[in-house]
């Protein structure tokens, strides 16, 4: 009976034992429990242009444990990251213009680092070499990356192209950078830009008719908007009569459409002729 008791007895003191060795396990481990993140010394730069990236350097942190003691950490290099178990949530991500603070965690307490982030005010875009292809009704410039385009008093566009213009008129052209996310939009660069004129096609031959008026004379058959010649096309007038001629002698007769100011004059249709007059 005594051995019972005696054995009982033991059992008790091993639980107590075991009981006090936890407690006291326990107690040491939330004496190293963190309790509070405190910034002690802000990082050297606080401001940062969209697309930037936080630089961590003089950046100092203190942590507090349940114990009372505290235990600083200064980033010494922007590349620290990890350092000593503290994470941020800015870690290589560039910045925006929302970014109002980046947040540091370390044993499950955060702070934060208030920061300012601004776009970018960019230049205007450098056109001096720009190249341009134009035509009669249309003007396409070169690609100029992120770059946005307008014509008079229109309105931006990506595209560099713009078609459905008069012929033969000059257009002013603005281009500049678009806003983005980490830059607002450029001051504008302009440039002028004429279209061509328009072509004309050639007055069917079966069109041109000439009629002998006199030994000294021809007639070319009338065509609204037409000039004329009878020296191959070295010289044309309007009127397509020709007087002071030489019977028997030949002549090239020439007619084209005329260069009006949208068009350009048309290329040229002949026959060949000899002045008799019978």
């Amino acid at each position: 009976m005594k051995s019972v008791i005696k054995s009982k007895s033991v059992c008790y003191i091993l639980v107590f034992a075991i009981i006090l060795f936890t407690a006291l396990l326990l107690s040491g481990c939330d004496k190293n429990k963190v309790v509070d993140l405190q910034i002690t010394s802000l990082p050297t730069k606080t401001t940062y242009f969209a697309g930037e990236y936080f630089e961590i350097y003089g950046l100092i942190i203190t942590a507090e444990y349940a114990d009372g003691s505290f235990d600083s950490i200064k980033f010494a290099d922007n590349n620290d990251s990890q350092n000593s178990g503290y994470t941020y949530d800015k870690y290589k991500t560039p910045l925006k213009v929302d970014d109002t603070c980046v947040t540091f965690s370390y044993g499950g307490k955060t702070v934060s680092v208030e920061i300012d982030v601004i776009k970018k005010t960019l230049s205007a875009p450098n056109i001096e070499n720009l190249k341009y292809t134009v035509t009669s009704n249309s003007i396409t410039l070169g690609v100029i990356s992120n770059a946005e385009y307008k014509i008079n008093d229109g309105v931006f566009r990506d595209s560099n192209s713009f078609g459905g213009l008069s012929p033969n008129k000059e257009y002013t052209i603005y281009i500049r950078f678009k806003e983005s996310d980490y830059n607002y939009a450029s001051p504008e660069a302009s440039i002028k830009i004429t279209t061509l004129k328009t072509t004309q096609n050639a007055i069917p031959e079966s069109q041109l008719k000439v009629d002998i008026l006199s030994p000294t004379s021809l007639c070319v058959g009338y065509i609204d908007g037409a000039e004329y010649s009878v020296d191959g096309g070295k010289t044309y007038q309007d009127s397509n009569v020709f007087n002071n001629l030489v019977t028997g002698q030949k002549y090239q007769v020439c007619v084209r459409l005329k260069e009006t100011e949208t068009c350009y004059a048309s290329p040229t249709t002949s026959v060949t002729i000899v002045l008799n007059y019978e």
